[in-house]
């Protein structure tokens, strides 16, 4: 079992920590306290960027006083989320003078490190408004970090010593979105890819470990979604977005197979494709429309189009062949194959304007005003199983992340970890 644990933690930093030792009798005690469904968060949208968790061993229904809250930790402006990998939580927000990657400890909340990305950022829009967009991604060790004017960080998980930094968006001459770069970096092997902008480099496909540019293709306005990975027809592809087109590229040499109009206001297009197999659902407020999408490798066909989920900030979640995501202001579900409506949340007050994340059959929903809520992942009916109003004050755009038995949630002034375990 040792053996075991020395193993897990050499690829997760529990060894190279800067407590050394310390940290691998902690690495004992946390894998003993913790049931054995505990899983990784380790990028946005999680393990396999569906916005799913594989945790088990989840509390199905939430006490009346609510969860127990284990720790709550100091941020600052930005709606980066919460990636989590063995005994550490990664995320990013301004700590003025700089928006910095920050790592904590998830059993106290402790920060152990925070590196510098970049100047703090500040647009010309309210204040509100302020921070970094990008979920850190943790691969091998290392943490790949995306600030909102494009620069990619790489540091070392354990310590934060930096591996590389390059500023891809001044290299590519290219010009920072209206409200901050907000893509997420997506890692397939050895490959990372990245939308970035300029001149030939809307599309970026970097090595993961050197930080050479492999390709990169496009001279097109981009938005905010982040890349997906989609096999067609036996070959990878990557989905990118601009502000009025979705394109899939030859994920090995960056060759354009399709591209499809989907024409977005304020060039706000932001929610990340649903994936499954072959099929991708994409949807955007500021497109008012949605489509589910059947790959080929002539081109995608349209299953089915609508306006029924045009999801405004978050991303939608797949659960056993139904949709739940917010439509604007409300939670909805909706069936995958034909579109259909099955419910809608308009009557409850808490479940309004927010993000939500799957795990152990729940549905765990953040509102925007800071209420979170876990509601059952049921296509009959909707079925609240636990509510705690107000446990953030400021404006929660981040989803919730669910991992090692914990649950974390974040605004743009503290980050709140609760255990979610069943007793």
């Amino acid at each position: 079992q040792l053996v075991s644990v020395w193993r897990r933690a050499e690829g997760t930093g529990y060894v190279h920590g800067p407590r050394g030792w310390t940290s691998l009798a902690c690495a004992v005690v946390v894998l003993a306290a913790f049931p054995v469904g505990a899983a990784d968060w380790p990028q946005f949208l999680g393990p396999n960027r569906d916005n799913r968790s594989s945790e088990t061993g989840l509390l199905q229904r939430w006490p009346e006083g609510g969860l127990p809250k284990l720790w709550e930790a100091r941020v600052g402006k930005g709606f980066s989320g919460i990636a989590v990998v063995g005994d550490r939580a990664y995320t990013m927000f301004n700590r003025s003078p700089h928006v910095v990657l920050a790592c904590f400890d998830i059993a106290d909340g402790k920060e152990l490190w925070a590196v510098p990305v970049e100047p703090e950022y500040r647009n010309n829009k309210v204040v509100e408004n302020w921070g970094p967009r990008a979920t850190p991604t943790i691969d091998g060790g290392r943490v790949y970090a995306y600030g909102p004017t494009g620069v990619l960080m790489v540091v070392d998980a354990a310590s934060g010593r930096l591996v590389l930094r390059r500023e891809l968006l001044k290299e590519f001459g290219g010009k920072t979105s209206e409200w901050g770069m907000a893509c997420s970096p997506l890692i397939d092997g050895d490959r990372l890819f990245l939308t970035v902008g300029g001149k030939g480099a809307a599309f970026c496909c970097l090595d993961k470990n050197d930080g050479r540019v492999l390709w990169k293709a496009g001279t097109h306005k981009i938005g905010y979604v982040s890349p997906m990975r989609v096999d067609v027809g036996g070959r990878p592809q990557v989905i990118f977005a601009s502000v009025d087109r979705y394109f899939g590229l030859d994920a090995s040499s960056g060759e354009v197979r399709w591209s499809l109009p989907f024409k977005c206001d304020y060039d706000c297009n932001i929610p990340t494709p649903v994936v499954r197999g072959d099929e991708v659902f994409v949807s955007c407020f500021y497109a008012h429309k949605c489509l589910l999408l059947k790959m080929r490798p002539e081109g995608p066909r349209t299953v089915w189009e609508s306006d029924v989920l045009c999801n405004y900030l978050s991303n939608s979640v797949l659960v056993d062949g139904f949709l739940y995501g917010f439509n604007k202001k409300d939670l909805k579900c909706v069936e995958w194959a034909t579109g259909k409506q099955r419910w809608v949340a308009d009557k409850h007050r808490r479940l309004f304007q927010g993000s939500l994340t799957y795990a152990d059959g729940r549905l765990y929903v953040l509102s925007e005003r800071g209420d979170l809520s876990l509601v059952a992942a049921r296509p009959d009916r909707i079925e609240v199983l636990g509510e705690m109003p107000g446990v953030l004050g400021r404006r929660c755009w981040t989803a919730p992340t669910v991992a090692q038995g914990r649950l974390f949630v974040r605004d743009e002034e503290k980050l709140l970890c609760f255990d979610v375990r069943a007793r």
